[in-house]
């Protein structure tokens, strides 16, 4: 990671859901590393208490707010405590989520599964709602919403999973046009096949191995190394991707996404499109 984008980083803020593991942990890490000061939001303390230990071990700045952002007063809580601790966000990282129910959506609970929408969706929403006021006022700020690639195709028996991630896709591209004239970007992202816990619970549970049992296949061919995941975050927190606000932006073609940023702007690439009958 470049160095400029290191110094762009030092003396942010920034405001990391699902913090207390896997990605969120290793997205927490890489920005104190880059000189931001983190706000780790999960609503498990132990193990979010863990994340901030390891950060603040390894020299960087992080503080542990306890919070459902699903919920209207979690996301203002949240804002709060990084107003008081750090002052504005500079960066909110939407990574907090969980897997939903799996198997057919007809023998599903149905409660089960909205609560994966309230999760998923619902929670980047309220951050959102909560941050962007500050960020437009300042005219600075960028947003971050993990995705997925699963968020683009039907899976069977993963609807609940699905649906959020396309209408957090669709989402991210719906805010980024509002503000568009602003200084905030927004972007959705697929952070790629990283083993984590939600990864081994579809590997090794009963419902993972009898509805997804082409995921272990998936996930050989396909594993992504969390640091790479990790360095993702930087490039755009640290702006490289600006031009690209509002698309869809994956760990696999980034790289080519931004060498072809001013022709991508204009067209439809990496957005959600319905094609046309013909």
């Amino acid at each position: 990671m470049s160095e400029s984008i290191r110094w762009n980083l030092a003396g942010a803020t920034a405001i990391v859901t699902g913090a207390s593991r896997g990605l969120g942990r290793a997205y927490a890490h890489v920005l104190a590393r880059a000189g931001t000061s983190v706000v780790c939001v999960a609503r498990s303390w132990s193990e979010l208490q863990g994340t901030v230990a390891e950060v603040i071990r390894a020299g960087g700045q992080a503080r542990a707010c306890v919070a459902d952002v699903s919920s209207a007063t979690g996301a203002r809580d949240v804002m709060a405590f990084t107003e008081q601790a750090y002052g504005t966000p500079d960066l909110l990282v939407n990574n907090a989520g969980i897997l939903g129910p799996l198997g057919p959506l007809h023998e599903t609970d149905a409660e089960e599964w909205w609560r994966c929408l309230e999760t998923n969706l619902a929670g980047p929403m309220r951050m959102m709602n909560a941050v962007l006021p500050g960020m437009l006022k300042r005219n600075r700020g960028r947003i971050v919403n993990v995705a997925s690639g699963s968020g683009t195709s039907a899976t069977p028996y993963l609807s609940a999973y699905v649906t959020g991630k396309a209408a957090l896709i669709r989402l991210t591209e719906t805010v980024a046009s509002e503000i568009a004239d602003s200084g905030v970007k927004v972007f959705a992202i697929e952070p790629g096949t990283v083993r984590t816990r939600m990864t081994e619970e579809v590997l090794n549970s009963t419902s993972g191995t009898r509805w997804l049992g082409w995921f272990q296949d998936y996930v050989d061919k396909h594993e992504c190394p969390i640091e790479l995941a990790a360095n993702f975050i930087l490039l755009l927190a640290g702006g490289a991707a600006d031009k690209l606000s509002g698309r869809f932006l994956s760990v696999h073609n980034v790289e080519q996404a931004l060498r072809n940023q001013d022709a991508i702007c204009g067209t439809d690439v990496l957005t959600l499109r319905l094609m046309s009958v013909w």
